[in-house]
C-alpha cells in the first residue's frame, strides 16, 4: 500500500495538466477611512462561493485522491486497488515509472528496492 510522503512535495512533481488553470481569489479590505474611523478586521473574508472556488484550486500535494491513474496507466497491471487506497505487486511490476508520471498530486515515488 502507499504510505503518505513525508515531505514536501515539489511543483515539478505534480501533474499540473489535470488541473485546468482558474485564477486566484482577489483579496478585499475594508475602505481606508472605515479602518481609521474603528478597529474592525481589514482583511474581509470569502463568501461561499469564493472560498469553494478556492478549495477547488488545490493540487492535494501529496495525498492521494484516489483517481484511479495508476490503475488505469500501469501496463504490467502491477496496480491493485485496497481498501484506503492502491498497493503495487512488485511481482508484476517492471519499474516503467508511468504510475508516478500520472499521479496528479505527486503521491507516488520510484524507491530503489533494497534487497
Amino acid at each position: 500500500m502507499f504510505a503518505q510522503i513525508d515531505r514536501p512535495v515539489g511543483l515539478g512533481n505534480i501533474a499540473t495538466n489535470y488541473y485546468p488553470h482558474v485564477a486566484r481569489a482577489q483579496e478585499r479590505r475594508i475602505a481606508l477611512e472605515r479602518r481609521i474611523a474603528s478597529d474592525a478586521e481589514v482583511q474581509l473574508g470569502f463568501d461561499l462561493d469564493e472560498a469553494l472556488a478556492e478549495t477547488a484550486r488545490c493540487f492535494s500535494c501529496g495525498h492521494c485522491i484516489r483517481c484511479d491513474n495508476c490503475f488505469q496507466y500501469c501496463p504490467d497491471l502491477a496496480i491493485r486497488r485496497v481498501p484506503g487506497g492502491y498497493q503495487v505487486l512488485t511481482d508484476y511490476c517492471k519499474g516503467c515509472g508511468i504510475c508516478v508520471r500520472e499521479c496528479p498530486t505527486g503521491s507516488m515515488e520510484m524507491v530503489e528496492e533494497l534487497r
